[in-house]
């Protein structure tokens, strides 16, 4: 299992490239970036939220592909990861180009985990309806896997429609891991089974929605099996969320980081990447958030 690092970016925190190279340097992983262009006021508090309110790092996410493909030169060790990516917003060849190309420039070290949103006013803004939007995504996931495992490759969906193309090839073969973000529901469970390379499930939703980790691996490998699949070879990824809230205390980031323990259930249940997200708002808050985790997480770190 590999441990990595998700941290947000705002006005006055901790440079971007300053925290990867901190990461590099601690002998995580992987870093990874979300995914937010605008926050519309009109948002809703949605459940995981009911506690703290949405926080104010919503207000501005960097453009994850923009930042990642930095971040694959300041420090070019890392494994690179979206966390997510908001699929339904995007041109499906555009995107495929811009993976390939980040793909390429970390030299076949990128992983990309997608989500279809929360956000209905966001998705609105986009122009995607938002009781569509896991149907578009599952057609999207089917264009790129489509698109990246031959010389040319046409499309006719009702979302998603090219003609016969060429397009930019990833480094990595058949091509980079396409993760599943959210909920295990059905239709995000059926994308998964049928077009997906793994799931990311995040501490958040399971507290919220009181769901078992156990329970919906199972559920989740039992759908692979049935097309045919085997689930041995997919990437999964959990995201360790809460601690990246902006309205913490500096000291906040020890009672919701996770413990050693819980990296050691995780690896037990077949996690391939587990991402901890910590908070970056200040430097007091960052390093020291940084070197809670690398003490936790020192067995399955780099050793230098």
């Amino acid at each position: 299992m590999k441990v990595g690092i998700q941290t947000v970016v705002f006005p006055g925190f901790v440079p971007i490239l300053e925290q990867a190279v901190q990461v590099q340097d601690r002998g995580f992983d992987s870093f990874w970036a979300g995914e937010h262009h605008h926050y519309p006021e009109s948002t809703p508090v949605p459940e995981w939220y009911k506690e703290t309110g949405v926080p104010d790092f919503y207000r501005s996410v960097p453009d994850p592909l923009i930042t990642l493909g930095a971040v694959a030169v300041a420090a070019p060790k890392l494994t690179l990861g979206t966390s997510i990516v908001l699929l339904p917003i995007h041109d499906v060849l555009v995107l495929s180009n811009q993976m390939a190309t980040l793909d390429h420039l970390t030299g076949g070290k990128t992983v990309f985990s997608f989500g279809v949103g929360w956000n209905k006013p966001e998705l609105d803004n986009h122009g995607v309806v938002f009781e569509t939007r896991v149907d578009k995504a599952f057609e999207q996931m089917q264009a790129l896997r489509k698109m990246w495992t031959h010389k040319t490759s046409a499309f006719e969906g009702k979302f998603v429609n090219y003609e016969e193309s060429s397009v930019g090839q990833p480094l990595q073969k058949p091509y980079p891991p396409l993760i599943m973000g959210g909920r295990l529901l059905k239709k995000n469970l059926q994308i998964i089974a049928e077009t997906g390379d793994g799931w990311e499930p995040t501490d958040t939703y399971e507290k919220t929605f009181g769901t078992s980790l156990e329970a919906d691996i199972e559920k989740l490998n039992g759908a692979v099996r049935a097309q045919g699949r085997d689930p041995a070879n997919l990437t999964n990824v959990f995201l360790y969320a809460d601690i990246m809230l902006f309205d913490r205390n500096p000291t906040d980031y020890k009672k919701d980081a996770p413990t050693r323990d819980n990296l050691a259930r995780l690896e037990r249940l077949g996690f391939k990447h587990v991402v901890i997200g910590v908070p970056a708002f200040s430097s007091v808050h960052f390093y020291g958030a940084i070197e809670h985790a690398a003490s936790v997480a020192e067995p399955w770190l780099f050793q230098s």
